[in-house]
């Protein structure tokens, strides 16, 4: 960690059965868990704290990511099982507000093999996967609501 940060030494557990948590580790850094044991360290983008995401960068990551899991099967059925694929993500902030306007995806694939109406006819296949099967994408373009509830939790000592 860098001199910037304060080390946390105290933790608190989370929720009974909760299935995703963070836990502050130092100012401005926390470690996010699911219950399968899997962790993800977080931080700001400008701390260079190396080996970490954004918040922002871990939803980019979440829309590139469903993106090419919502699609996996109909791009398999015209590509093959072993197709190679990359998918950029980036976004375009409001000038105004702290959030982003939109997102824009691109989708590399080697359609070299395909005819230019199989390319376009995988092109729409792929937009209607995305539409049916991409929670996340469908999640920030819905109308999602979140909340937060404050309550008392007493620290524990690592």
């Amino acid at each position: 960690m860098t001199e910037k940060y304060v080390e946390v030494p105290d933790r608190i557990a989370p929720p009974e059965g909760a299935q995703w948590w963070v836990e502050r580790i130092a100012e401005y850094t926390y470690v996010g868990h699911n219950a399968r044991g899997s962790q993800v360290l977080l931080g700001p983008a400008d701390a260079g704290l190396e080996n970490s995401f954004s918040p922002v960068d871990l939803l980019k990551i979440a829309l590139a990511a469903c993106a090419g899991m919502s699609t996996n099967s109909v791009i398999a059925r015209a590509l093959g099982q072993t197709y190679a694929q990359t998918i950029a993500i980036d976004g375009e902030t409001h000038s105004d507000e702290d959030r982003y306007r939109a997102f824009s995806e691109q989708m590399l694939l080697d359609t070299s093999e395909l005819t230019p109406e199989q390319i376009e006819d995988l092109a729409d296949a792929v937009k209607r996967g995305l539409k049916r099967f991409c929670t996340v994408s469908n999640t920030v373009e819905g109308d999602t609501t979140v909340t937060m509830d404050v309550k008392s939790s007493p620290r524990t000592t690592d």
